[in-house]
């Protein structure tokens, strides 16, 4: 019922765990006093749990037991078997190397902190500091193109764009626990350089990779404030396979 979750725990300084639910029949507002309690057990402080809108039973219960509304996110998923991709000749894009970080780091602060396009949980909560939040997003990019080792590796491939010397976007792909899946975790553009088509062109690269990896089946998830990187996916012929809301809870 609670995994604990031992990279927001580090990253944080604040021991945190997620509520799954278990289908057993057992009354979801019980299920849900029964996960705050082992969590307390467990000297967790705060928890996440999500739950589909349909769900309105366990929102109910989520919102009854203390747990708060953070975030929506919106995952859409393309079929490359159906929807074969263009060919990618955008010349900025390129993988991503060690010496990019610090350009990447700078985009990843400032992108993922602009209310405008985006809104994930951890800004959301005014109990998690911004500037905690804010440098969750340079860890995971740092963790997707240099991990100090192999289980702290992010991503199995990173694309960047870069214009005039400047690192203009990334994007980075994960392959799925089945070869089939594979997905796009993070992706961010510099405000200077939106609206240019730099968001696509890396999208096309990222799909000419997943079908050499012989992953065709292709998912993004984004919070449902990104309006542009829905439309992106949309044109190529993404559907919306998912939406999820995300709560939670704290000791105190």
């Amino acid at each position: 019922m609670i995994e604990k979750l031992d990279w927001d725990t580090r990253h944080f300084g604040v021991p945190m765990g997620r509520f799954n639910w278990s289908e057993t029949g057992q009354p979801h507002t019980e299920s849900v006093a029964a996960a705050t309690q082992q969590a307390k057990q467990l000297g967790l402080k705060q928890l996440m749990a999500r739950a589909h809108p349909s769900e309105m039973e366990k929102i109910h219960a989520l919102e009854a037991g203390g747990f708060r509304l953070v975030d929506t996110l919106v995952t859409l998923t393309i079929d490359l078997r159906k929807n074969p991709p263009p060919s990618a000749k955008d010349s900025s894009v390129r993988t991503a190397r060690a010496q990019d970080l610090p350009g990447l780091t700078a985009l990843a602060k400032t992108a993922f902190a602009d209310r405008s396009i985006w809104l994930d949980r951890f800004h959301a909560d005014p109990k998690i500091p911004e500037g905690k939040a804010d440098a969750l997003y340079e860890e995971w990019v740092r963790n997707s193109v240099a991990p100090a080792s192999a289980a702290a590796s992010m991503a199995d491939q990173t694309f960047v764009s870069e214009i005039d010397g400047k690192i203009a976007g990334f994007l980075t792909c994960v392959r799925g626990s089945e070869t089939v899946y594979g997905k796009v975790s993070l992706n961010a553009v510099d405000s200077s350089f939106r609206k240019r088509g730099i968001y696509r062109a890396m999208i096309d690269h990222a799909l000419a990779w997943f079908l050499r990896e012989k992953s065709p089946l292709v998912s993004v998830r984004t919070s449902i404030f990104s309006h542009a990187v829905q439309r992106a996916w949309i044109r190529i012929g993404a559907v919306p396979s998912d939406v999820e809301h995300t709560f939670h809870w704290w000791t105190d």
